[in-house]
């Protein structure tokens, strides 16, 4: 079938999305019932229709019939005085209503009908000093003509309320068919008679106005638009203004509105097929919700400056690569739900998670993601915030053990009450969720394990007025499946795996303040010194090991456990090339790891032995005494030194060196006169100094054993146990 393709729809504005669905659904309807729709991955729709691009625009020029479009419930939809009004060929201006009524077109006829009947229906009940606008709604969903019903239901649904008829109206539409002051139904009716060669129109055209009107919708198909009007589209296409000072003359401080009135038509036909649902959905309370077509309340993340805002809710728009019928694209807008586990996505934020299924279920290749903000007193626009692709995210997925942790994180965030620090933790994660959602990458898992941890984090230091979070638990080393491999997801690991056995807990225990193990003020916002709290803690709780006749993997090491910690990464950590905040974060999220789930993702991951010639032979010295049982040592292991990480920070060197030196001669290894050349060094940076807490492989310290170590002798006897 030949293709009818739209190329001057292909930017991503709500009013493009909107009028290739209005094109698609009129051109199906009256014109080719096989037509298909769908759209390129540049963004362009593609009709495929029987129709040539020629024919096409000689059938909307003389054969198209428009829905009806009014709003008799709005002062300004042309059946009150304070319409807007044009200027007719008989010197009298007119609203939309009253040129359409004057029209004798055949192809009105349908539309000249429901505006009588509204005029008749007007003056039966008294509207609006009778009664109530919901009540009137109500009404008029009742007992207005067939033609009427799919305007009706796009612009919002009555719903009964504690004993009261409420309206809720469709965010796309603004409240009830109007932007502000600009009233959707009267501007349609207006740029319909302008547009179109109607017999008995009054309004007065512009110059050559079939040629006009014919240029003006050949820029669909990808031509130069000629003659745009100084009017505006509203929320739909908010960049339809001009620059500032684009031009000369009286006017160069104003931006002249620049709207071509078909993309106006058109979005308005295609808003019609988000018609609300006559489902039910739980709301917050528990109450029935008016559910339309792919609208969720706004979040503020992933808008940049329009973040802080006023607004109303998100559009989450299908997109969809293979053709589609009308009748397909019909039952995907009236089926559109977007479920997160088992309840249905209420945010941007549960839409961004569905995403995967949605796209899943029915083909979709992706979704427009637009918020409804609220500018210039009540007008909106429609800011776009990028596309998201259907495509799968295990760790997005995953989130859905976390569903009532999240739910609640959101609800305390947004209290009155909330500190600052919450709202920001949240936003992060907000952040990081539509980023993978929207792109996943490696460095993107990494960022959303990090602002879980930021989340803990800041609960940890405390939560406003005595609130209560349910339970956070990550079931799996899965998470860390698809993360960024880096220095700090390494670190960061390696800190949260430390050995748990013996006189130590898990490295949970000794953040939390409401543990018996934590530690007191310990540090919650510096890496450095949170590491160096824990080594401490941690030689303090370190007693004699068990029964001699224990093999070393079975003893207790103050600062051992699984690690893929490289060397390189050491020296980036000590020079201060290592992201501390980002690697502070990720051991916050990972300490909630079971111990047993972590051990076995660092058991599978690859280890490095090589040493880099800037890693310093004393710090070697000092680990390797810290490690309080070396490998490949057939000896009696023996306790740290006591008071090592005191003398070194006090900038005692060579006591340090010293108490090293002897722990490690009683473990039958003594540093080599090569080992001690490098090792009288000036004190420690804080960096340097928490480096020691980091678990390191067994490869490596046997590294830096062989290179600063005496050779074990393994045919001398075993030395009695020592206790520096």
């Amino acid at each position: 079938m030949p293709e009818l393709r739209l190329e001057g729809l292909a930017e991503p504005v709500l009013a493009n999305y909107l009028a290739a669905l209005g094109v698609f659904r009129a051109l199906a309807e009256q014109a080719d019932p096989e037509a298909t729709l769908r759209f390129e991955s540049t963004g362009v729709p593609i009709l495929e229709t029987r129709l040539e691009p020629d024919a096409w625009v000689r059938w909307v020029l003389d054969e198209w019939q428009p829905s009806p479009i009014a709003s008799p419930w709005n002062s300004g939809a042309g059946f009150y005085g304070s319409s807007k009004s044009v200027k007719c060929t008989d010197g009298a201006k007119r609203n939309g209503a009253e040129l359409v009524a004057a029209t004798t077109d055949a192809r009105l006829a349908t539309y000249r009908n429901v505006l009588a009947w509204c005029g008749a229906f007007l003056g039966a009940t008294g509207y609006p000093d009778a009664m109530e606008k919901d009540a009137f709604l109500a009404q008029l969903r009742n007992e207005a003509p067939e033609a009427l019903l799919p305007w009706i239901d796009a612009i919002g649904v009555v719903e009964d309320r504690d004993g009261r008829r409420e309206a809720r109206f469709l965010a796309l539409l603004g409240s009830g068919g109007n932007d502000g002051r600009l009233d959707l139904g009267n501007n349609y009716m207006i740029h319909l008679c302008r547009l179109l060669d109607l017999e008995g129109g009054l309004i007065d055209r512009p110059k050559k106005p079939a040629a006009w009107s014919e240029g003006l919708l050949r820029a669909f198909l990808g031509e130069r638009a000629v003659g745009l009007l100084n009017d505006s589209a509203g929320q739909f296409a908010p960049s339809g203004r001009a620059a500032p000072n684009s031009d000369s003359g009286s006017n160069s401080y104003e931006g002249k509105k620049q709207l071509n009135p078909w993309l106006f038509l058109w979005a308005v036909e295609g808003s019609l097929l988000f018609r609300g649902a006559t489902t039910r959905r739980l709301g917050s309370h528990g109450r029935a919700k008016a559910a339309f077509p792919f609208h969720a309340d706004r979040i503020e993340a992933g808008f940049g400056s329009a973040s802080h805002e006023k607004g109303k809710d998100e559009l989450w728009l299908p997109l969809w690569n293979r053709p589609t019928s009308a009748p397909e694209v019909e039952r995907l807008f009236g089926e559109a739900r977007a479920q997160v586990g088992r309840r249905r996505a209420r945010n941007g934020l549960d839409y961004a998670r569905a995403v995967t299924g949605l796209g899943a279920v029915r083909g979709l290749s992706g979704f427009h993601r637009f918020a409804i903000l609220e500018r210039a007193g009540q007008s909106n626009i429609a800011i776009h915030s990028g596309v998201y692709y259907a495509q799968s995210s295990r760790v997005v997925d995953r989130l859905r053990e976390l569903d009532p942790y999240i739910l609640r994180y959101q609800s305390l965030a947004g209290g009155d009450h909330a500190p600052a620090r919450f709202r920001s933790a949240l936003r992060r994660f907000e952040d990081a969720t539509l980023e993978l959602a929207r792109r996943p990458a490696p460095a993107r898992v990494t960022a959303l394990l990090a602002a879980l941890g930021r989340m803990r984090r800041e609960e940890a230091a405390g939560l406003p007025d005595d609130s209560r979070l349910p339970r956070f638990t990550l079931r799996s080393a899965e998470w860390l499946d698809g993360a960024e491999q880096s220095a700090e997801l390494r670190i960061a690991t390696a800190l949260a795996a430390l050995d748990d056995g013996g006189p130590f807990v898990r490295t949970r225990a000794y953040l939390w303040p409401s543990s018996d193990h934590a530690i007191e003020g310990a540090p919650r916002s510096n890496l450095a010194q949170l590491a160096t709290a824990l080594l401490r803690r941690r030689l303090l709780d370190h007693r004699d090991p068990a029964p001699r006749d224990r093999g070393p993997r079975e003893l207790c090491r103050p600062a051992g456990g699984e690690s893929a910690v490289r060397a390189s990464d050491v020296v980036l950590w000590q020079e201060g090339r290592v992201d501390e905040a980002l690697c502070l974060d990720l051991f916050w999220c990972f300490a909630e790891l079971p111990a047993s789930a972590l051990h076995g993702w660092l058991r599978r991951q690859p280890v490095e032995r090589a040493l880099p010639p800037t890693l310093s032979r004393g710090w070697m010295l000092l680990r390797l005494a810290v490690e309080g049982a070396l490998p490949d040592v057939h000896r009696a292991p023996v306790r740290p030194p006591r008071g090592l990480l005191e003398a070194w920070s006090a900038r005692n060197t060579r006591r340090a060196v010293e108490r090293a030196t002897h722990v490690l001669r009683a473990a039958g290894r003594p540093p080599t006169a090569r080992g001690l050349d490098r090792v009288l060094e000036r004190a420690p940076t804080p960096r340097v100094l928490a480096s020691l807490a980091l678990p390191l492989p067994v490869p490596l310290l046997a590294a830096m054993a062989d290179l600063i170590l005496a050779r074990p002798a393994r045919d001398e006897p075993t030395p009695k146990e020592m206790t520096p």
